[in-house]
Order: C-alpha cells, then structure tokens, then sequence
C-alpha cells in the first residue's frame, strides 16, 4: 500500500524531446576538438600545398633561367669566333690563297667603280 501511495502522489512530467539545434560549421572548429584538429589540418594542407606549388614554379624558372643564360653564353662566343673567321677572311692574300686553293680564277674582265664626280656643282 505504500508503494501505491507513493505512486499515486508522485507527478510526472511530460518531457517533449528537445529538438537538435543546428551545428554549424563554425561551432564545429570552435567547440570541438577533432573539429579545430581537422579544420587546422585542412588550412596547414592548404597553406603546404601553395608552398610546395610556388617552390617547384619559382625553381623551374630558375632553371629555364639558367638554361637560356647558358644558351646565350654559348652564342656569343660562337658570334665571337664568326666574326674572328670573318675578320681573317677579310685579308686580302687569305682571299687570294683560299680562291686559289679552291681553283678559281681571276676575272679578265674587271670594272672598278669610284667616286662620281659632278661637274655641275660650282
């Protein structure tokens, strides 16, 4: 009888379920551990990967640098030693030893232009 007394006075509540309230992304990173841990993770991958992008491109022009400048180089010492060749054939009797050696001939007939003069500028 007691035990039915006891349950006759007790009052019960009505407990409605309590809605979940919306988690926001935000809240997430803030409040939870594993949320700022992934969230940290995500922004150091990030920040890792535009490094790591930058570096390769900054070091492949630095090579295409390197490569063009060695390039050049090269050139010019090749225009250097042209122009050395040039230079020596230029000289007269290499011109005459080379046409010779070559077996060619001079010309019979041979026409030497000169400085014109005017006779109708007083």
């Amino acid at each position: 009888m007691l035990a039915q007394r006891k349950f006759e006075t007790t009052e019960f509540e009505i407990v409605r379920p309590k809605r979940r309230q919306r988690v926001t992304m935000t809240e997430i990173l803030l409040k939870h551990r594993m949320g700022s841990f992934l969230g940290l993770t995500a922004v150091l991958i990030a920040v890792s990967s535009t490094y790591v992008g930058a570096y390769s491109r900054f070091m492949e022009k630095g090579y295409c640098k390197q490569a063009l400048l060695t390039n050049l180089t090269q050139l010019k010492k090749e225009n250097q030693k042209l122009r050395l060749t040039v230079e020596e054939c230029r000289q007269a009797d290499k011109i005459e030893a080379f046409a010779s050696a070559s077996g060619m001939k001079p010309s019979q007939q041979t026409a030497y232009l000169g400085p014109m003069v005017r006779t109708d500028i007083r």
